[in-house]
């Protein structure tokens, strides 16, 4: 991540599933339309851990958009 947070970002967002040990999971891919650099992300959580790195979001923090 860079040493100054960015104020805003875009990505094109790929999302399918895939079998994994028998059961449907589902696999992202981002794209910077600025650079063209691809992220790849075997699941969700890793998707969301690469977005909260590049906001600068906690990682401990609970979700507050989550059901209780």
């Amino acid at each position: 991540m860079k040493s100054e947070l960015r104020r805003e970002m875009s990505y094109l967002l790929r999302l399918w599933q895939t079998k994994s040990r028998g059961e449907l999971v589902w696999q992202a891919n981002l794209v910077s339309p600025q650079t063209g650099e691809r992220q790849g992300f075997v699941d969700l959580d890793g998707l969301f851990e690469f977005l909260r790195r590049e906001t600068g979001a906690p990682q401990d923090e609970e979700d507050e958009c989550a059901p209780e």
